[in-house]
Order: C-alpha cells, then sequence, then structure tokens
C-alpha cells in the first residue's frame, strides 16, 4: 500500500496550480420515433425532454464532476398510434411530459499520462430507484483521446 500511494505521489505534478471551475449542460429534445425509451412494455415511457447540468473542477491531474440530471417522460405509443410524422409533430399531445424522473451523475478521471490515459470511475443513481423502475451503476476503468 505505501508503494502504491508513493507511485501515486510522484505521477502528481510537482508545481501547484490553481484549480479549475467548469459548468457544463446539456438540454434536448428527443425527435419523433427516435426517443430513448424506458421500462417494457405496458409501462414503456418514451423520453422527450433532457436536461443536464454538470459543475466540475479541476486541480492538476484530478477532475471531479457531479451532474444533476431531469427526463420529461411520457405513455410510449408506436408510430402507428400517432398517425404520420406529420401528425407526431403538430399534435401538442405528443410533446406534453407526463412524468418526470431526476438522476444524479458524478465521477471523475485521474490522468497517468495526460488526456492520453486516464482512470475513470463514475457512480449513476436516479433519484428515487423505488418508483422510477429504473437503473443504478457504478463503472471503474481507462479512459483517454486517441487523437
Amino acid at each position: 500500500m505505501k508503494k502504491l500511494i508513493l507511485c501515486l505521489l510522484l505521477l502528481l505534478p510537482l508545481t501547484c496550480s490553481a484549480a479549475e471551475l467548469h459548468l457544463d449542460y446539456i438540454a434536448a429534445i428527443d425527435p419523433p420515433h427516435h426517443e430513448s425509451i424506458n421500462g417494457r412494455w405496458e409501462q414503456a415511457l418514451a423520453e422527450r425532454y433532457y436536461l443536464e447540468i454538470k459543475p466540475s473542477i479541476t486541480l492538476g491531474r484530478l477532475t471531479y464532476y457531479v451532474a444533476g440530471i431531469t427526463y420529461g417522460l411520457q405513455e410510449w405509443h408506436s408510430t402507428e398510434w400517432w398517425g404520420s410524422d406529420y401528425d407526431y409533430w403538430t399534435n401538442p399531445d405528443a410533446w406534453k411530459p407526463e412524468k418526470f424522473r431526476y438522476a444524479v451523475r458524478n465521477g471523475g478521471t485521474f490522468d497517468l499520462i495526460g488526456d492520453k490515459l486516464q482512470i475513470y470511475s463514475e457512480y449513476y443513481v436516479p433519484v428515487d430507484r423505488r418508483t422510477s423502475h429504473s437503473f443504478y451503476y457504478w463503472r471503474v476503468g481507462i479512459s483517454g483521446r486517441i487523437f
């Protein structure tokens, strides 16, 4: 364990630098017949709206973020149920979210060799797992930039 800590300390930059703060966002509308579907059969919900706010901090080789996510969902229906694509696009009921779900995603990276090789970790959890019939996960691995 002591050798691992010593190796990690050697990988840290020798000079101190100020932390960088970032605030990213994604606001999206899923197009008709290409939306993400949550659940199955009669419980299937179409994801109509998506909003993610993601503050992050970078200090040296370590980057950490926490993202708050909101999904606007409605009952899913087949293409035939809505009629033509024009009917789907112009029907206000097709764009009205019936339920909202919330989730939190947090994680980070540690640069081993700049942005070419990083240790990566992420944890995703719905705010209320009992009622949302959703999933949660913890993912650990490596990440990087190829070019």
